[in-house]
Formats: structure tokens, C-alpha cells, sequence
């Protein structure tokens, strides 16, 4: 593990750059209960899957026909092809029958640690492990939480191979020392790992794919990408 390399990522940020990612995750963090089920949904359909299969998957579910009928649900899981059809069926039909019968159980407590609250998530949600439970605790809490997903990108940042599958102890041992270190350095801790993602993935900002979390049913990637180059195409006619 490169200790030193992770910190070098995290120096080259310049807080001002993350000013508006607080600022829009101010405006997609989740209020009601039905939004906070969605963040749920998406975080389901980011298991091993790439971002573009994840909003697919989430635009499909979206209309939430599908919740007094779990073959719906597998259908449409099924015509996402993001995979992994059974189990990702019965972890969201799971998710959705727990979510109904106490919202609230999904919200983070004052007295709570960042830690304990994703270990609680981790423990009483099939289908979400370690990375993906810190994932929703990202998705219901951008701008505060402190647990985060050490996705593939991150774990690149220290140095580790991004198909690794490291230990529990030393994911910890990950998310410590990122907190720690955007603590020293006045970065939040959701924002500066978005925020090294999207550069990685050449954008300057989120919305390539989080436009799906700005409250609107979200379309098919294909359709969105195209109306987005529609769009430059205009402002730079």
C-alpha cells in the first residue's frame, strides 16, 4: 500500500475546486423517504457495474412498478444487463420490503461513528458490502459522511490493483487515513473522491452520471449522452 501516493491525490485538489461539488450536493442530497429508497436503488445498481449499466439499471427502476412484484423486478433487471440478475433481485426485493416496514432504521443516529453506522447498513443489507454500503452512506449524506467508497479508483490511488479485493482491516485502515488526511487538508472526504474520479474520467463535475440523481426520471444513458452533445454542438455553434 502507497500511503505517500494517496496523499499526493488528495494534495493536488484545491479545496476552492470542491466548493461546487458542495454546493451541488446541497441540492441532490435526499429529503424525503422516497428519494432516500432511490439512493438505496442506485447504490444496488452500482455492484459490479460500470457507471453507464448503473444508470441504465436505476432509470429502469425508477417508475417503482415493480414493488408488489418481485418478477417485474427480475424483468427488469434482466433488461438492464447489468448483470448479476438473481442475486441482485432478491438483495433489492429485500431492500425494498425492509425500507417500507421502517424508513427510518436507514438514517443515520447523532450519537452514531460514520464506521457504525455503514457496519449497521452492511449488516442488514444483503447485496451490500464494505465499499457499497459506504456507497450509499455517501449517497444519503454527500456533503458530512465520513464513510467512503474505496471503489476501484481509490484503491489505484494507493497504489493497490483496481480488481483487488482487499481485506476489511485494511479497507478501514484506507478510509481512515483519507478521512485523517482531508481533515489536514480541509477537503470532504465524499467530495475529494468524486472529485479525482470525474478527472480521471476527464469531466470537470458529476453530472455525466449523477444528473440521474437531480430528481427527474432519468433517461437511457444513450439518449442523455446524445442530448448532452447536442448541447455543446449549440453553445459552441
Amino acid at each position: 500500500m502507497n500511503l505517500a501516493k494517496a496523499t499526493a491525490a488528495l494534495e493536488s485538489i484545491d479545496p476552492e475546486d470542491l466548493v461546487p461539488y458542495r454546493e451541488y450536493f446541497k441540492a441532490i442530497t435526499p429529503v424525503t423517504n422516497e428519494e432516500k429508497f432511490r439512493r438505496g436503488l442506485f447504490a444496488f445498481a452500482s455492484v459490479h457495474t460500470g457507471w453507464a449499466a448503473n444508470v441504465n439499471l436505476y432509470a429502469l427502476l425508477w417508475d417503482l412498478d415493480w414493488l408488489e412484484d418481485q418478477e417485474r423486478l427480475r424483468e427488469l433487471i434482466e433488461e438492464s444487463r447489468a448483470g448479476l440478475t438473481n442475486g441482485r433481485t432478491k438483495s433489492i426485493w429485500q431492500f425494498s420490503e425492509l425500507f417500507k416496514l421502517d424508513p427510518e432504521w436507514y438514517e443515520k443516529k447523532d450519537n452514531e461513528l460514520w464506521t457504525q453506522y455503514r457496519d449497521r447498513i452492511q449488516l442488514r443489507t444483503l447485496g451490500l458490502g464494505h465499499a457499497k454500503s459506504s456507497f450509499l452512506c455517501e449517497l444519503l449524506y454527500p456533503n458530512e459522511s465520513e464513510a467512503v467508497c474505496g471503489d476501484t479508483h481509490m484503491l489505484q490511488d494507493y497504489g493497490l490493483k483496481g480488481n483487488s479485493a482487499p481485506s476489511q482491516k485494511t479497507y478501514g485502515y484506507i478510509e481512515a487515513h483519507w478521512v485523517s488526511e482531508c481533515k489536514r487538508l480541509g477537503l470532504a472526504p465524499v467530495a475529494a473522491r468524486w472529485y479525482l474520479w470525474d478527472r480521471k474520467q476527464g469531466h470537470s463535475d458529476s453530472r455525466y452520471w449523477s444528473y440521474c440523481l437531480e430528481g427527474n426520471k432519468p433517461g437511457l444513458v444513450l439518449p442523455r449522452q446524445l442530448e448532452l452533445f447536442t448541447w455543446k454542438e449549440t453553445m459552441i455553434a
